[in-house]
């Protein structure tokens, strides 16, 4: 009879832990991450913490989307969600121009979608989880004021794409606090598609052009190793101050090396985490988090702290 017992009870487990992974229509939970760039160290770190969710949780998981900058592909990714009857994912919105109609469809088809380090305000995401902006574009221009101490500052700001929100935030939230500074100058500021090749081509030209400029504020993760190799191919590492945007490795080996003085290093773990976790409990119980935008948390990193930050990253 015992044994009886303890198999019953060990099927009933089995039973409750089954029904984890099944929304209250009783279909298995799928959820995708279409990310913007597939296989970039940045969206590595995401896929990770995505993965780490449904491995936790125990969702079934997809990390999908393009090598390289491309709204459209990304949209024909949302379009196969939608037609493979996934449960939900989260997305980074390029803008609305180019993305508003796909999550119009998946509007009308009820497929839900959670916004990833970047908002349009204009889709019916349930949430919205990412960097703050401003306070990260703050941060980061007040490390720039105090690393200058009054002297005069010169400034090239690079950025992603002339229509992302995303990069758009970053700047007004660096030029709410430099355009204040009396020592502060803004020389030039230039998109580069997410592009090493472009973002080195803009950066030497701009040197070219203005030879005052001593400071580059990189709003995308490509812009601060770019303009790292073309300083040092002009031979004017000491000569300009670069803070970068985000950890990847490529980074934090020019910081170690002198290169790069630092960079403002975004959470994108848990982004990942986050966005699947808040899926899963939507399609799960039904529950909306409770406030639509999660701060995924910033961090700047210099030789100071690189060793150490990002114990509370994870």
């Amino acid at each position: 009879m015992k044994r009886i017992l303890a198999l019953l009870l060990s099927l009933l487990l089995l039973l409750s832990l089954s029904a984890c992974t099944k929304s209250a229509a009783g279909k298995e939970i799928e959820i995708w991450f279409v990310t913007p760039l597939y296989d970039h160290p940045v969206f590595n770190v995401a896929q990770e913490g995505f993965e780490q969710a449904a491995k936790d949780l125990g969702f079934k998981s997809n990390f999908v989307g393009p090598k390289k900058l491309n709204a459209e592909e990304m949209n024909s990714q949302i379009e196969l969600a939608i037609k493979s009857g996934v449960g939900g994912f989260a997305t980074l919105p390029i803008s609305h121009e180019s993305m508003g109609e796909t999550f119009a469809k998946c509007d009308k088809a009820g497929l839900a979608y959670i916004f990833a380090n970047s908002d349009d305000p204009q889709a019916n995401a349930i949430a919205s989880v990412g960097t703050n902006e401003r306070i990260l574009g703050n941060q980061g221009a007040e490390e720039i004021l105090k690393h200058f101490d009054g002297a005069p500052i010169y400034g090239m700001i690079m950025m992603a794409m002339e229509d992302n929100s995303n990069a758009l935030g970053f700047y007004d939230g660096y030029m709410e606090v430099l355009e204040k500074a009396e020592n502060f100058t803004l020389v030039d500021a230039d998109f580069c598609n997410s592009d090493t090749q472009t973002a080195m081509d803009k950066f030497a030209a701009a040197f070219e052009a203005h030879p005052e400029i001593n400071c580059i504020i990189g709003v995308c993760s490509e812009a601060g190793p770019a303009a790292a190799k073309v300083c040092e191919e002009k031979g004017i590492t000491d000569k300009v101050t670069i803070l970068a945007v985000d950890d990847i490795p490529e980074t934090l080996e020019m910081i170690r090396s002198g290169l790069i003085w630092g960079t403002m290093a975004q959470n994108y773990y848990q982004i990942g985490y986050k966005t699947g976790a808040m899926m899963y409990e939507y399609l799960k119980n039904g529950t909306k988090p409770s406030e639509y935008f999660v701060d995924s948390g910033c961090a700047f990193v210099s030789l100071d702290n690189i060793d150490t930050y990002a114990e509370a990253f994870r």
